[in-house]
């Protein structure tokens, strides 16, 4: 996927919504619930959400409360996964969050942000599976990943839609250099630092979503700030 692949629409009060066209058939959502209720993912309660630790970083502070969850960020990254009863097929997403407080300036020499305050990642459907070899060798990351897939099925790559920090990179997408499991698309950048952010992203084609996957990060910036996801909500 490329920028000319991408159109942003809308900026409004802070909302943004932007439109994703132009990706392989493979991504399309074949095979997912065609049923037209949205989904609200239950942010104001622990149930469902497993709270992943990396080895080698700090974890994130989380706290759910009637509000949504609060993330405290402190040099550090773990994400939140929440896995949907079954895939979905999702051609929009709706996400609101309070942020307080901003990423440090970016490591030298580096083109991508690797840290963000607010990534929604979702993990789409597909028919990769780790054989028993690659399971043996993968990262505890990776094994998580697959483990998320529909029963009798495998995944296709994790999609995470970031908030970025400068307007010359909306549209912006890469597969990550470590792992092809990983795409990444810039898909709002509010300079903003404290406040109520609205995000909307309209997706085409649609996603066959089998799970969430969402992380704010400050490992890589030594960043500190917090940021409350008040409802994140899929169509």
């Amino acid at each position: 996927m490329n920028r000319r692949a991408i159109r942003v629409c809308v900026v409004l009060r802070l909302g943004v919504t932007v439109y994703f066209a132009g990706a392989a058939t493979a991504f399309a959502a074949e095979g997912a619930s065609h049923a037209s209720a949205t989904f609200i993912a239950p942010v104001q309660d622990s149930a469902g959400w497993e709270n992943l630790h990396y080895r080698r970083l700090a974890p994130n502070q989380v706290e759910f409360t009637p509000a949504g969850v609060r993330i405290k960020v402190r040099s550090s990254a773990s994400p939140l996964i929440y896995t949907l009863a079954a895939p979905r097929r999702v051609s929009k997403v709706r996400v609101r969050l309070q942020v307080s407080g901003a990423l440090a300036a970016p490591v030298d020499g580096k083109k991508w942000d690797e840290d963000s305050r607010f990534r929604l990642g979702l993990v789409v459907s597909g028919d990769k599976r780790l054989s028993v070899w690659s399971k043996a060798a993968a990262p505890a990351w990776v094994r998580r990943l697959f483990s998320l897939a529909p029963s009798g099925g495998g995944i296709d790559r994790i999609v995470f839609l970031m908030l970025g920090r400068s307007p010359a990179k909306v549209g912006d997408a890469r597969r990550h250099p470590t792992s092809e499991l990983i795409e990444e698309r810039i898909a709002w950048v509010v300079e903003k630092e404290n406040g109520e952010l609205k995000l909307d992203a309209v997706l085409d084609p649609p996603l066959a979503v089998s799970a969430l996957w969402i992380s704010a990060d400050g490992d890589d910036t030594e960043s500190a700030y917090e940021v409350l996801v008040e409802s994140i909500e899929l169509e």
